[in-house]
């Protein structure tokens, strides 16, 4: 009898003879099935890894269970497996936090459909009208433009004070019935946007200065799903980078963008072309016909900026992302740093930041200054253009590599969960980032340029007053519309070069031909 209790004590058993034991199994299976369903339901891991997760947890809850399932005098066994088990319940807590980040993020970046237009009704700082009240049955000037939000406004301010309105051509005509080009000031009454206002300000000297806010109407901004939806992992497709020029959260106002770019993807060859487009460029507006600065058609919404770059190159642009200074900084500092090559030595304008020629390492905000100067150079536009995509391209390389994403991720997603807006489908992204991990495959990246020379042309949305714009050249229009189409179909661009050395080819040798003709003459 004595021999058999022996064999028992030294047999193993999968599960524990102590009911506490048993519960501490009975948790860590509930914890990892959680986990595991989580990481399902996010759809990011490829099946191999999401099968390699699978077997570690398998064998290391038997190797676990195992030695908790010693009976008798193996003390030491038990207490291994119990300090494996908080490893793992230490694991999957880590875990459960990075899953559930990642899919806190694409949501947010992704379903964010509405931002904040505030409307101002403004008069001149030393005017008649000190509050809301002070304008009761008088006349307010606006703009006359179809606009749901500028309804919306006019509906509360009427609601309010009970006002007349008189509608001009553009915002400039509006700021003119406070203070006009010659600096002459007039007591009336204004309702503008908070984008209209960064306009005025831009083109009437002293506009801020003269004139105070005495109402403000904030208006809920939703924005149309305009996406064109396709297979991003197995389709070409545009999106266009729009770069707003404030710090904060991006749902918290519209604006002007500083930054247009149309980013060109190609899931099959892992190819990137970023094209970027003066904000000062004078091409025709979709909705209107009529010429101005691209950074005006954000006066009129995203919608009329997209239009008019599909316009204008003859694409389709399938998706939108709106970001800030904030996430520029933000993302930069999340993987420590970025390197760029500066060609010319400068100064920022804005801020006292030194950038010495040659290959530079940039922080947060250093990077955004960098991203942001046209002042230094003779160029202006066109260089800030280049730097942008500097920026850019080193962003993108390193984010995508494989050890920030391991070391950094946590970081990048804070990043960019509330300084970041796309039409992409949460499914669109988590394809993306599966399709990257599959492989970890390189990115290569090129660039085109909308370049032209500078001068003065009449913008409708400011009333026909001249203003300081680009030209863009019909060259460069061309060689960005050939760099896009070669990028989403590099067999048509395969093609072509394979033409074009069969005509070179026989033109040379229709040219030896000649030529042996000649001497044989």
């Amino acid at each position: 009898m004595s021999k058999d209790n022996n064999r028992s004590e030294k047999r193993f058993h999968l599960l524990p003879e102590s009911n506490l034991l048993l519960a501490v199994v009975l948790v860590v299976i509930f914890a990892e099935l959680i986990f595991m369903l989580f990481v399902l339901a996010l759809d990011v891991l490829p099946f191999k890894y999401v099968m390699a997760v699978i077997i570690a947890i398998l064998v290391f809850d038997l190797i676990t269970f195992l030695l908790l399932g010693c009976r008798g005098k193996h003390t030491v066994k038990r207490i291994i497996g119990l300090i494996l088990v908080m490893f793992m319940l230490q694991f999957l807590l880590v875990g459960d936090y990075y899953v559930y980040s990642t899919y806190d993020t694409l949501q947010k970046i992704s379903k964010r459909q509405a931002t904040w237009e505030v409307y101002r009704v403004m008069t001149l700082k030393d005017g008649s009208y000190n509050t809301v009240e002070d304008i009761e049955g008088l006349e307010v000037n606006c703009v006359d433009m179809y606009s749901k939000q500028l309804i919306e406004a006019k509906e509360r301010l009427v609601t309010k004070e009970s006002v007349i309105y008189d509608e001009e051509k553009s915002p400039i005509d509006v700021a003119h019935n406070l203070l006009d080009d010659d600096g002459d000031t007039h007591d009336g009454i204004i309702l503008v946007s908070n984008t209209s206002l960064g306009v005025i300000k831009e083109n009437i000297k002293g506009f801020g200065k003269a004139t105070k806010t005495i109402y403000k109407i904030k208006v809920k901004k939703r924005a149309n799903d305009t996406s064109k939806a396709v297979d991003v992992t197995e389709d070409s497709f545009n999106v266009l980078i729009s770069g707003r020029d404030f710090w904060g959260k991006i749902d918290d106002v519209s604006g002007l963008s500083d930054v247009n770019m149309i980013m060109t993807v190609n899931p099959k060859t892992r190819e990137v072309l970023l094209t970027s487009i003066p904000r000062d460029s004078y091409i025709p507006f979709h909705s209107y016909g009529m010429r101005d600065k691209l950074t005006h058609t954000g006066i009129y919404g995203e919608e009329e900026t997209k239009a008019t770059l599909e316009d204008y190159f003859g694409i389709d642009i399938n998706y939108t992302i709106a970001l800030n200074f904030s996430m520029l900084e933000d993302i930069v500092d999340a993987i420590d740093y970025i390197e760029v090559y500066n060609d010319q030595a400068f100064t920022s304008a804005i801020k006292d930041y030194y950038y010495p020629e040659g290959k530079i390492t940039l922080k947060g905000k250093h990077a955004v200054y960098f991203a942001r100067e046209r002042k230094s150079f003779l160029d202006g536009d066109m260089k800030r253009n280049k730097n942008q995509q500097k920026v850019l391209k080193a962003t993108i390389k390193k984010v995508t590599s494989s050890k920030v994403i391991l070391t950094r991720y946590t970081k990048i997603l804070n990043a960019v969960e509330d300084e970041m807006r796309t039409d992409m489908t949460d499914k669109d992204l988590k394809k993306l980032a599966k399709m990257q991990l599959r492989d970890m495959h390189k990115w290569t990246i090129h660039t085109a340029n909308i370049v032209g020379p500078t001068g003065s042309a009449p913008c409708f949305s400011m009333g026909g007053q001249e203003l300081s714009c680009v030209f863009p050249t019909d060259e460069s229009l061309q060689e960005c519309k050939e760099a896009i189409h070669d990028t989403m179909y590099p067999v048509d661009n395969t093609k072509k070069k394979n033409e074009k050395k069969k005509t070179d080819t026989e033109k040379d040798s229709k040219d030896n031909k000649d030529k042996k003709d000649k001497d044989s003459e």
